[in-house]
């Protein structure tokens, strides 16, 4: 588990590799079923009055997935991509109110 602060932007990178294994340049946002899950275990992912979760390339291949959480407890995130993952990609977060060292990264390889 991830240890995340409230109202604090967390990003992680991860990368997309094909059946070669070779990494996966051009997808945005829209390549990907993105859904995070608050404490409460309602999916808030780009909903309105929800949580902006972004996607964006920031190398070949290489993605950063980006949201603030608004509130304590428990979150967690998952990302499908119906080509390269579909099985999905994610991580569990416990939203505190103060963290010495954000670390940790989402389960993505």
């Amino acid at each position: 588990m991830i240890y995340i602060e409230k109202d604090k932007l967390y990003t992680e990178e991860f990368s997309v590799l094909d059946e070669d294994n070779e990494s996966v340049a051009g997808l945005t946002a829209e390549d990907f079923d993105i859904n995070l899950y608050n404490d409460s275990e309602e999916n808030v992912a780009n909903i309105t009055g929800g949580i902006e979760v972004s996607i964006i390339e920031v190398e070949a291949g290489i993605y950063r997935v980006s949201f603030i959480p608004d509130a304590f407890g428990n979150w967690s995130l998952y990302i499908y991509s119906e080509l390269y993952f579909s099985t999905g990609k994610g991580e569990s977060f416990e939203c505190i109110e103060k963290v010495g060292e954000v670390s940790g990264g989402l389960i993505l390889n």
